[in-house]
């Protein structure tokens, strides 16, 4: 922090500006006030996106008011501050900051969105559920100028915010219509419309070709095609079974994963742990797909492994590359969460997964699917890494125009002589 100030300026903790509103409520069976959960909040902008019920809720709440500033206490990395504009309950991870003679309300609420107090908040939490204490909350030390002054900057600070969400809302429309497109590649890849039939191509022969399907195509089951297996967990307090040469892959381990092939995931068992438990030791080129938590991350196996029982893999007889099985499930995602069951989270069983459609081309054309998707999907990703680039330049920039702010250099031209 500077201490360089401009004219006016103080340094003051945020504990010396503003109290907490304390007490909390239990909300009415009949009670039909807003409801602003966590989840309602925008990380990093601020933003409330849409409100709840309060009588869903039994447990103990905040009271709001137009004014207050909401702030998420727990996981401070998440970033999220709410300035709520009407009566309504809350959740009991957000510390309400009531307006005060000393800070504009937005005032505060982009000062505790700017990187300087997320960092401040992440020294001070810790833990596998973090959370900031207003005992610790209210040591972070500011920079205030006079009241006329936070109004300039906060006007100053949405003005260049504007144009910053106008650029995001662009590059967010082209995504969708990124995602949009690659659904359609897929939809005509597997309908036979993104490839030529070639008539000399031979067809497969598990099935009869329905009417809707190009001539030489076959309509079957994964069942009747593929071997469909699970996966298993060795148990976790056993050392023995960790560290080993083997490598074992979870859904979590294809969350942020790129590409087509995975060769291990985040760790690896011992032949003992792969010996204690159910999970089956996949072949090179076998196509994971998880079945649960979510429902449809896939890869091609690089390399003989073992996954948890997140998965129902499927193992291509010969003749059938699985990167036309991988593509194909890409494609068949959205029908097989619509046939998952489950109450906790949704789940597709191996009965169900092996009655899903299967449609099999033409080996060569098959081929030319294949080559014909990648070509499609490389430059669409190429365009999607351009657009994703953006958007961070975005927040880096919105991150940039806070930090300013608060260094009393934003809004120097408009302050008065």
């Amino acid at each position: 922090m500077t201490t360089d100030l401009p004219p006016g300026w103080v340094i003051a903790h945020l504990g010396d500006l503003c109290t907490p509103r304390v007490g909390k409520v239990v909300p009415a069976e009949d009670d039909a006030r807003p409801y602003l959960s966590l989840d309602n909040i925008a990380g990093e902008v601020g933003r409330i996106d849409g409100w709840e019920c309060a009588s869903d809720y039994r447990s103990q709440s905040v009271e709001l008011s137009p004014g207050d500033i909401a702030y998420a206490r727990l996981r401070p990395y998440l970033n999220k501050v709410a300035r709520v504009d009407r009566e309504a309950l809350g959740s009991a991870e957000l510390i309400v900051l009531p307006p005060s003679q000393a800070l504009v309300p937005k005032f505060l609420q982009y000062q505790l969105l700017s990187s300087r107090f997320v960092k401040f908040a992440q020294r001070r939490s810790t833990g596998d559920r973090p959370r900031l204490k207003w005992r610790q909350m209210r040591h972070y030390a500011l920079e205030v100028p006079p009241l006329a002054e936070q109004e300039r900057i906060v006007a100053t600070i949405e003005e260049h915010f504007s144009h910053l969400d106008a650029a995001e809302d662009s590059i967010s429309t082209a995504l969708d219509r990124i995602e949009v497109t690659r659904r359609s590649v897929l939809n005509a890849a597997f309908t036979g419309q993104l490839v030529r039939q070639d008539a000399d191509d031979e067809p497969h022969t598990h099935t009869h070709t329905p009417s809707d399907l190009p001539r030489g195509w076959t309509l079957t089951t994964l069942g009747k095609i593929f071997e469909i297996v699970g996966g298993a967990t060795p148990r976790t307090k056993e050392p023995v079974f960790w560290g080993g040469e083997i490598p074992w892959v979870t859904p979590e381990d294809l969350s942020n994963h790129d590409g087509v092939e995975i060769a291990r995931g985040r760790r690896t068992i011992t032949l003992t742990g792969y010996e204690s438990t159910s999970t089956h030791l996949l072949p090179k080129g076998a196509v994971l797909f998880s079945s649960r938590a979510p429902i449809g991350y896939a890869a091609i196996a690089a390399q003989p492994l073992c996954t948890n029982q997140g998965f129902k893999s499927l193992i291509p007889p010969e003749g059938i590359g699985s990167r036309y099985v991988y593509w194909y499930l890409r494609y068949a995602t959205p029908a097989i969460r619509e046939m998952a069951s489950g109450t906790t989270f949704k789940e597709i069983s191996k009965k169900r997964m092996a009655s899903v459609p299967f449609v099999l081309a033409p080996s060569r054309e098959r081929e030319r699917i294949v080559s014909a998707i990648e070509e499609h999907f490389s430059r669409l990703d190429a365009t999607d890494y351009v657009l994703s680039t953006a958007l961070e330049q975005i927040e880096t920039t919105r991150r940039s125009v806070l930090n300013t702010a608060f260094a009393g250099q934003l809004a120097v031209a408009r302050r008065p002589e």
